[in-house]
């Protein structure tokens, strides 16, 4: 079974030095993102902010790992409702795809998925 990775979930991995990609494969889900999740982490790492690194970091992971990506035009959050199963650190975010009934995830600093 496939689980969709939001950037939030991403960028947090890193930033904990953590593999959410390897994280998601130890549960039994083939981890994949769209391209509006590349186009986010593309536009972070090109920014002055921290985050830049990790974002040029989960961009070189996701070519080396050949995460699955998802040719999808419409906005992430909109992507992320669609599938079944999600990785988000966005809480909000979490909140509105549980109410949708979609299994919405977050990275724990365990490294678990909660």
């Amino acid at each position: 079974m496939e689980i969709a990775l939001d950037t939030s979930s991403i960028l947090f991995g890193l930033e904990k030095k953590l593999d959410v990609f390897d994280i998601a494969k130890e549960h039994g889900y083939i981890p994949v993102v769209s391209r509006g999740v590349i186009k986010e982490l593309e536009k972070i790492a090109s920014s002055r902010s921290k985050k830049s690194i990790y974002a040029k970091l989960a961009l070189k992971a996701i070519r080396a790992k050949k995460v699955k990506t998802v040719d999808s035009s419409e906005y992430v959050d909109s992507w992320l409702a669609k599938n079944k199963v999600v990785c988000t650190n966005d809480l909000k975010l979490r909140r509105k795809l549980k109410e949708k009934g979609v299994k919405a995830f977050a990275l724990a600093v365990s490294g678990r998925l909660v």
